[in-house]
């Protein structure tokens, strides 16, 4: 295909429709960042053929399309029409799905040894490393298994989820309570008289999110019990960028937040 136009085909039955874009012009269309049909098409013709520069006829547009009118067939076409992508579309469709890959591992998996996420940086270099070939049509969802055990030997990778318990006091439910669904979800919930006790999960990818976003909505006020390890929060000691708590046997400690 030439890279000086880019077709769009649309199949109804057996017959086959095309017609002839600007590259790139169809995408912006769909988004609806180009409107004028004109900054879209290199030509209003409705081709059969491109190739042997053969139209549509009439009756077939008619039976297909239940109406001969020019611009709304076209329009019909350029919606839901199969896109033919620009060198340069799949180039940036294939580096955006691999920044979802990156992004889902950061999300979703941590070092089993330090219980951390890894850094983008790193995942980045690791699919380097192990020249993991990225498919733009890919579904994420679906590949990342596959994706994860060509990293082995590289770098480490669980699969895992942060649970705990979160107290916070009646005076910032309200704008904690956004915060949490927003990042967690919410498994159980008990009222008392100091505020609101939730049993939450959420994916490590979220624990720094939802910390700072708790920090912001309660000045600080809040406590996460996560793995046993009581992690208590005050506005001085947010300030200090540290928590403090009683641990497991109920030993005193001080512990950095994840950065």
């Amino acid at each position: 295909m030439s890279e000086k136009s880019q077709i769009i085909r649309y199949k109804k039955g057996k017959k086959q429709f095309e017609v002839l874009t600007k590259p790139g012009s169809v995408s912006k269309y769909r988004e609806g960042k180009i409107r004028n049909l004109d900054d879209v098409l290199i030509t209003n013709v409705i081709f059969k053929n491109h190739n042997s520069m053969d139209k549509a006829n009439t009756k077939d547009i008619q039976q297909a399309f239940g109406t001969t009118d020019n611009n709304v067939v076209i329009e019909k076409i350029l919606k839901e029409g199969q896109l033919h992508l620009t060198t340069e579309e799949v180039r940036q469709k294939t580096e955006q799905k691999r920044k979802e890959v990156v992004n889902y591992i950061h999300k979703y998996y941590t070092d089993p040894k330090t219980k951390k996420t890894h850094p983008v940086i790193r995942i980045e270099n690791a699919l380097k490393q192990a020249k993991v070939r990225i498919e733009y049509r890919m579904v994420v969802e679906e590949e990342i298994g596959a994706i994860v055990k060509k990293l082995v030997g590289i770098i480490s990778l669980k699969k895992s989820e942060v649970t705990g318990t979160l107290m916070i006091p009646h005076s910032h439910l309200g704008k904690a309570g956004g915060a949490i669904r927003k990042y967690a979800e919410i498994q159980r919930e008990k009222y008392t008289s100091q505020g609101c006790k939730m049993e939450i999960s959420l994916v490590p990818g979220n624990y720094e999110n939802l910390i700072k976003a708790l920090q912001s909505a309660t000045q600080g006020n809040y406590t996460f019990d996560v793995d046993g390890e009581q992690i208590n929060v005050t506005s001085e000691e947010n300030t200090q960028g540290r928590g403090r708590g009683r641990g497991k046997g109920n030993r005193k400690q001080k512990r950095k937040k994840r950065k």
